[in-house]
């Protein structure tokens, strides 16, 4: 049986606390990869300045642009710094950017804030470890296993064992959601598909496409 359940925890880190993971992941871990990602994060109804307003909401929809490779992504569950949740990803051709985002407006779908990071993704004693930097002013760090439904407790806990020996903090509750309200807050990142159009898109962030 396919693993889709993605265990994953986020943290905050300090450029020189990215860097000094960036040496240590570089010595001890895999390297699978750089990742110049452009994140559309979609909102139902509207785009809370608040998120705890959202808390209810399971699905999490996004389409992402990963160094020119286009998906749609749906994860169902809570979500918060730490989380578990299934995860769907279906591969498009960057041609069919247009015809996606149509679609997703047809169906309802049309407000998101759009986030641009840069992954450096290792494979680091089991986990898929992800250092990153957002908007390239903020540093991040997840660690990720996928795994199936009845190991979810086993992984979890392993993860956080992992932290603690890198002397690294999961976001708490209040920090993940202050961190989420300050994306949120970019207005030159909203989008209203049914006021704009993908060209809008295209043209903002010519790069990643």
């Amino acid at each position: 049986m396919k693993k889709n359940f993605e265990v994953e925890v986020r943290g905050k880190l300090t450029e020189e606390r990215y860097n000094e993971l960036r040496k240590l992941l570089n010595r001890d871990g895999k390297f699978l990869g750089e990742k110049d990602r452009l994140s559309l994060i979609y909102y139902k109804n509207r785009i809370p300045k608040d998120v705890r307003d959202d808390k209810g909401e399971l699905v999490d929809l996004r389409v992402r642009i990963t160094n020119k490779k286009l998906e749609a992504t749906v994860k169902y569950g809570e979500w918060g710094g730490t989380d578990t949740r299934k995860e769907i990803n279906i591969n498009i051709d960057l041609d069919k950017f247009d015809d996606l985002i149509n679609f997703l407006t047809m169906l309802g779908w049309h407000l998101c804030i759009a986030l641009t990071t840069k992954k450096l993704v290792y494979e680091y004693r089991g986990t898929e470890f992800t250092i990153e930097k957002i908007r390239d002013t903020k540093y991040h760090f997840e660690a990720e296993i996928l795994t199936h439904y009845e190991d979810i407790k086993k992984e979890m806990d392993y993860i956080s064992s992992l932290l603690k020996e890198l002397k690294l903090k999961p976001f708490t509750e209040e920090e993940h959601i202050e961190q989420c309200n300050k994306l949120n807050s970019l207005k030159d990142m909203h989008f209203d598909f049914l006021k704009q159009s993908p060209e809008d898109i295209k043209m903002k962030f010519k790069g990643y496409f």
